[in-house]
């Protein structure tokens, strides 16, 4: 996105198969819940330029 937050670019990422169920951004990233195999675990987004 540009200072105006209008979207440049975007692609798909066919390993993403599904919808998060919960996410949050801290500390300039984007967490997202993930159970795996009664586990708590976390994919942690980091965007940079």
């Amino acid at each position: 996105m540009n200072k105006e937050f209008e979207v440049l670019h975007e692609i798909k990422v066919p390993q993403l198969t599904k919808s998060p169920n919960f996410h949050f951004v801290k500390d300039g990233m984007i967490w997202i819940f993930e159970n795996v195999d009664d586990e708590v675990s976390f994919i942690r987004i980091k965007v940079s330029s």
